[in-house]
């Protein structure tokens, strides 16, 4: 009896010691798997951030062309004067 409790002890013994060393195993695992996929899902993201930041930067660019553009228009319409008399005497 004695030999057969001392073997069970024993074998408990190893389970736990497997099981704790299969624990930290799959931890360590899943631990590097995870550190895999976020640097991964970072690395999309950057690659989104740029073409973003890209496409920001380029309607940024039209924006100010299209005002220096209605700036100049605005500039020629109010520098040209519709009635070729001089102020104050009115158009008729």
């Amino acid at each position: 009896m004695d030999l057969m409790r001392e073997e069970m002890r024993t074998a408990v013994g190893e389970a736990r010691q497997f099981t704790l060393e299969h624990g930290k195993r799959l931890h360590q695992d899943l631990t590097e798997e995870f550190k895999e996929e976020l640097v991964a899902v970072r690395q999309q993201c950057e690659g989104r951030t740029e073409v973003v930041e890209t496409k920001v930067e380029e309607v940024r660019e039209e924006v100010k062309r299209l005002r220096r553009s209605l700036e100049k228009q605005s500039l020629g319409t109010w520098g040209r004067s519709e009635c070729p008399e001089p102020a104050g005497q009115g158009c008729p």
